[in-house]
C-alpha cells in the first residue's frame, strides 16, 4: 500500500475517533451540548440539541467506515499490483 494511502487511511481513522468523541460529548452531557451550540451560534449557525445517549447507538458505523475504508485500500492496491 502507498505511503499516501497509509496517510489518509490514518487520517480517516483519527477523524473518525474524533467525531466519535465529539459526538459522545453533545449526546451524554448537557454542559458540553450547550457549549457546542455557543460555538455554532458564533460561527453563524444556530441549532438545538438534544441530549440522547441512545443516539450512541450510531457509533459502531464510524468504525465500519474506517474497516471499509482500509478494505477498499487494500482491495485497489492489490489490484493495481496484479496488472502493474
Amino acid at each position: 500500500m502507498r505511503p499516501f494511502v497509509r496517510a489518509l487511511l490514518l487520517l480517516a481513522g483519527c477523524a473518525a475517533l474524533g467525531f466519535g468523541l465529539l459526538f459522545t460529548g453533545i449526546k451524554t452531557s448537557s454542559d458540553f451540548s450547550q457549549r457546542y451550540e455557543a460555538v455554532l451560534s458564533l460561527l453563524g449557525r444556530r441549532a438545538h440539541n438534544t441530549v440522547d445517549p441512545t443516539d450512541l447507538v450510531a457509533l459502531p458505523m464510524l468504525a465500519v467506515a474506517v474497516w471499509d475504508a482500509r478494505r477498499l485500500a487494500r482491495g485497489s492496491a492489490a489490484k493495481r499490483a496484479s496488472t502493474g
